[in-house]
């Protein structure tokens, strides 16, 4: 992290700037509330440690100007004379923690790790951007057919279309100072391209059937799985809008490109699904997890969390196993008959397997098979079900 120490020792600034690069973080310090407002202007700091006495000036007062130049910033303050009445009053200002003089370097690394965790969760969020708290709204562009789409996209006036009794201000206007999200945009028409192009660049457009102009104030945002540029090239994407939209691409790979990541996103889809199906689960058995791991995904995400879905629908348990994804994710071994050529470890795998995808609990899978839950378990984990 970028961090700002403001106070008017310097053995404390040393100090305290030793121990904070020793951590590998990249410190300014300063001794006034003038030089601190100058740095935070200059530079982009995650974290300040803000002393309360600068000489005759107040830590106090320097919070809430940091905070103007700064709203991410992260501020502790440090102080000799600490009390509940001057942390608590720091706090109401904008301040995230309190460190008491003298602190120990183990101190230091507590609280400087407790904001570096908090801003790594707020640069994943939306909420420092002023739209966060304005509309936010999404078209599937190959949804609807050229017309509707525009009508979808900018609205109609009555009578625009047959049975349009009134009018209909379109996503345009009810995202004004929020965010519009065009999913699939290398299927947009070729006709509403130049009208979209328009209306990134001018902020300007027209209802459909209403010749007045309006304006809207809204950040595009736009997904495809397409090649635009091969459908530049073919003349089916308009190379200008393209180059519009493509102010700042996100690539982001297919899963067969990053096995790794299947895993993480399987566990976080299982935990949303468990809770809408009122399950608690503890996750994904070994056999689970490699058939996840080995699978090319051709279907994508889409594909991965139709699975982790329906896996979670179908298992009475609370561990996931490689018989509740679908077939094509995990492929099921050939079904064994009573007399066939087999060995009885075999046999009793399948009809293990068999009874417990049939049975509500575990309890009852034990019953049926005559065994305690212990020895279940127990063949549950060798045979990896």
């Amino acid at each position: 992290m970028n961090i700002l120490i403001i106070d008017d020792e310097t053995n404390i600034r040393k100090t305290l700037a030793l121990c904070l690069e020793a951590d590998g973080h990249r410190v300014t310090a300063v001794a006034s509330s003038k030089d601190a407002q100058a740095e935070a202007g200059r530079q982009v700091f995650d974290l300040a440690f803000v002393d309360l006495r600068l000489g005759t000036e107040s830590g106090l007062d320097l919070i809430p100007a940091l905070l103007g130049i700064a709203p991410w910033l992260k501020l502790v303050v440090i102080t000799a004379y600490a009390s509940v009445d001057t942390a608590v009053e720091a706090m109401r200002r904008g301040a995230a923690d309190y460190l008491a003089k003298p602190f120990t370097p183990g101190q230091v690394r507590l609280v400087t790790e407790r904001a570096a965790a908090l801003r790594r969760m707020e640069q994943r969020i939306n909420s420092w951007s002023r739209r966060a708290k304005a509309p936010f709204a999404t078209i599937s562009c190959p949804s609807l057919s050229a017309d509707l789409l525009e009508s979808e996209l900018f609205g109609h006036a009555q009578g625009a279309f047959t049975g349009t009794l009134r009018d209909q201000p379109g996503r345009a206007a009810a995202c004004e100072g929020g965010t519009l999200f065009l999913d699939e945009i290398g299927e947009l028409p070729p006709a509403l391209q130049p009208k979209l192009l328009r209306f990134i660049q001018e902020r300007e457009y027209e209802r459909v059937s209403d010749p007045r102009t309006r304006r809207a104030d809204v950040r595009i945002l736009a997904a495809t799985n397409a090649d635009l540029d091969k459908a530049v090239r073919e003349g089916r994407f308009r190379e200008d809008l393209y180059y519009r939209l493509n102010v700042i691409p996100i690539d982001l790979p297919p899963l067969c490109e990053r096995p790794d990541d299947v895993e993480a996103i399987a566990e976080e889809l299982l935990r949303f699904f468990g809770a809408q199906n009122r399950k608690l689960f503890t996750g994904f058995s070994p056999a689970a997890l490699h058939a996840l791991r080995q699978h090319s995904w051709p279907g994508n995400l889409r594909e991965l969390r139709n699975a982790v879905e329906r896996a979670a629908i179908l298992c009475p348990a609370q561990e996931v196993g490689p018989e509740h994804l679908p077939a094509s994710v995990a492929p099921r071994p050939a079904q064994l008959q009573l007399g066939d050529r087999a060995s009885l470890k075999a046999v009793e795998e399948q009809h293990i397997r068999r009874v417990i995808a049939a049975c509500r609990t575990l309890q009852e899978a034990a019953d049926v098979l005559g065994i305690d839950q212990a020895t279940l378990w127990h063949k549950r984990k060798v045979y990896g079900i």
